[in-house]
């Protein structure tokens, strides 16, 4: 935006050189980049502002005198509504406008005048455009341009002899073609405005005019159309056709929807004067919605709270009413009355601001804010993470971390099914490429993606984990209740004021292969490759850890792992984890040839459930019992279920039960494998005699040969 100083002066004269109105002007926020001098013989300096995209307002030389005026106290001079406005009138009679887009073209409003005769605009008009870096064309176009500078409102001229007796403002259709001002023939889209008389187009809304209604030297009758056009929509078009104008940068930071009336009588106003024109009675004006002043209500206490001053209710009220707002006192508030010309202004924090700069940013104290003083500390849940990390540190993995997006193709990979709708699989509706277009539901193919790499490059053993998010699809059919647990929701809302797309959980992946230990020398010729226990360990530890119990295990069938080497944990109803030994096809396509073993569990309800509550006992007074027990089952029979037979029989007095050995091969019955237990017991007040313990152990192995089919190892 450039400023001729002399122009200025004609709205509002402060008694100010250039030096110190750029100074002032900087203080209200507006960035002066140099200072001219005014070209043209206009006289005085021009200054250069960068306007910011929320000020449109000051896109305008009054817009920049209602600044300085309130700043200064200078007399404010600015053109009011003159003569010739009355809506309607004899121009309605012959004249039609029809809005058929109005999300993008709310106002649309036209004045004619007719009789004009077309020649170079007065030299003082020619200098002031000159100095805002527009050249002078003729009074017709110079009239529009000047009052576009002046005003702030972009105008256009049409040969109203050329134009027809209707205009029509709708989309254009896709690749409808205009020739513009510039000559360029240009291909449009639905998305873009158009003018046109009903039947061709004859202007591109808000940014430039067709050539086919261009004002001439021939032009006696011209059409003067002032509209409100929607900015976003201006600015995306003139990017699009690369045809920006200063018409499309003023629509594009909004300009005053109540300004087009005031505009149209001024430049009648200046036709008739300096181009013989004769303004023809009546104004069209076709209006959509109602453009009302907006109310904003302002506490002086918050105000003073925000800016850490002391003003006093009429101090604040005389900034805001300085700056041409309407201000009423409504009990210990303001009501604040802001006109149409200041979009900007929605919020009270908007107000405040405003009494910061008319203050003075440098007139607010410098006061060090206060805060309790409160030390950051972790919650239990990151605490209980913190916890697991350092566990998991300390069996010899290493933490690494991997994309939350993935491909098909990737997941498809890891043994994971092809059909992703059933999956309940999250794509990306603005992915950048397939290799990034959906949101993981499983970690287990990123980790063996770093499996793969690391035993490639630095060769086995390869130990890591990682924490991070998983996503799933949320079932459409589900309820709100469950779709807000689902989504793990801290608002309280429900999944009818805020729709969810997928679930969300915290999970922990673990994946291992090569050697168990580093060095065999203790393994004899063969060294221990990572098994499925490995895994199993590591669960078992973390569980430990976090103090859960009641955890149950049974067999798992997944493409991803062997058959009969895989298990899911289940925390009651609920599955907290899987882990297994990974099928040998899945780990070729990994180029992985050795063992490996996976598992995956859902952190954020292990976390939940987690009870770390430190709790002391004290040490037992008496002492245990030991025995082991060798057991034969079928291999079909879980562990889990002998274990659980073992605890109910065995009575209170069981302290532990351990599984210490599984043993298969020979003197067994193939199908059959050898679970040898730990059981330690104890009584709280007295010794056991043997002849208890051996009873308890007696009806263990009644009811585990009655109910598992088991029978104790010779």
């Amino acid at each position: 935006m450039r400023i001729p100083t002399e122009w200025l002066k004609q709205y509002v004269d402060p008694g100010l050189d250039a030096g110190e109105l750029a100074d002032l002007l900087i203080r209200l926020g507006l960035e002066i980049e140099e200072i001219e001098a005014a070209p043209g013989g206009l006289g005085g300096e021009v200054l250069v502002a960068e306007i910011t995209p929320n000020r449109g307002d000051c896109l305008s030389l009054v817009g920049i005198a209602y600044e300085v005026a309130a700043a200064t106290g200078a007399e404010l001079n600015v053109p009011r509504r003159v003569g010739g406005e009355g809506l309607g009138g004899e121009l309605a009679q012959h004249l039609q406008v029809r809005i058929e887009a109005p999300d993008l073209c709310p106002r649309y409003s036209a004045r004619v005048v007719r009789g004009v005769q077309a020649g170079p605009s007065p030299l003082w008009m020619q200098q002031r455009l000159l100095a805002c870096g527009q050249r002078p064309i003729d009074i017709l176009v110079d009239v529009t341009n000047y009052l576009l500078f002046e005003l702030g409102q972009p105008l256009h001229a049409f040969d109203y002899g050329l134009l027809g007796e209707t205009i029509v403002v709708r989309r254009a259709e896709e690749g409808e073609v205009i020739v513009t001002l510039d000559g360029v023939k240009r291909t449009l889209t639905s998305e873009q405005l158009l003018i046109t008389d009903g039947e061709r187009a004859v202007a591109l809304a808000g940014v430039m005019g067709g050539a086919n209604t261009e004002v001439s030297a021939a032009t006696r009758d011209v059409l003067l159309e002032g509209a409100h056009f929607y900015g976003p929509n201006i600015r995306r078009t003139a990017r699009t056709l690369g045809l920006e104008s200063e018409s499309s940068y003023r629509f594009a930071r909004t300009v005053d929807p109540n300004l087009t009336i005031l505009a149209l009588n001024r430049a009648c106003e200046l036709l008739a004067e300096h181009a013989g024109g004769q303004p023809e009675p009546g104004v069209v004006d076709v209006a959509t919605d109602h453009f009302e002043p907006r109310h904003v209500h302002l506490r002086p206490d918050r105000c003073n709270q925000f800016l850490g001053t002391q003003l006093s209710v009429e101090e604040i009220g005389e900034y805001l009413t300085a700056l041409a707002l309407r201000v009423e006192l409504d009990g210990e508030e303001l009501s604040v009355v802001v006109p149409t010309r200041r979009p900007d202004l929605e919020r009270e924090v908007d107000l405040i601001e405003e009494v910061a700069r008319l203050h003075g940013y440098d007139q607010v104290p410098v006061t060090v804010p206060r805060a309790a003083r409160s030390t950051g500390r972790l919650n239990s849940r990151q605490r209980n993470e913190r916890r697991l990390r350092e566990l998991l540190l300390g069996c010899g993995l290493n933490e690494v971390w991997t994309f939350s997006l993935t491909s098909p193709a990737a997941m498809a990979r890891g043994g994971f099914a092809s059909d992703l709708d059933q999956i309940g699989a999250v794509r990306l509706t603005n992915a950048l490429n397939e290799e990034y277009s959906l949101l993981r539901w499983s970690m287990l193919p990123s980790m063996l993606e770093v499996l793969g790499r690391n035993a490639a490059v630095h060769g086995e053993p390869v130990r890591i984990f990682e924490i991070g998010r998983t996503y799933a699809g949320l079932d459409p059919n589900a309820s709100d209740e469950v779709a807000r647990c689902a989504g793990r929701l801290a608002t309280g809302q429900t999944a009818t004021t805020l729709p969810l797309a997928a679930t969300e959980e915290q999970t922990l992946a673990v994946a291992m292969t090569g050697k168990v230990l580093t060095s065999d020398w203790n393994l004899g010729e063969q060294a221990r490759q990572v098994d499925f226990y490995e895994a199993k360990g590591v669960l078992e530890l973390i569980l430990a850890e976090l103090k859960i119990e009641g955890v149950t295990a049974e067999a798992h069938e997944e493409p991803v792992f062997e058959p009969g080497r895989a298990a899911r944990l289940k925390l009651g109803e609920q599955v907290v984890a899987v882990l297994g030994e990974v099928a040998q096809e899945v780990r070729q396509r990994y180029d992985i040839h050795g063992p490996v073993v996976l598992a995956e569990a859902n952190l954020g309800c292990l976390l939940e459930q987690a009870d770390t509550a430190k709790r002391y006992q004290a040490l037992p007074r008496q002492p245990a019992a030991l025995r082991d027990l060798a057991l034969v089952v079928a291999d079909e029979v879980p562990q889990a279920a002998v274990a659980e037979v073992i605890r109910q029989a065995a009575g209170a007095e069981l302290e532990s039960l351990t599984l210490f050995d599984v043993y298969r091969g020979r003197g067994l019955a193939g199908g059959t494998r050898s679970l040898a237990y730990n059981l330690r017991f104890r009584h709280p007040e007295r010794t056991l005699t043997d002849v208890e313990v051996d009873q308890r152990i007696a009806s263990v192995v009644e009811a585990v040969t009655r109910e598992c089919g088991a029978s104790l190892r010779e």
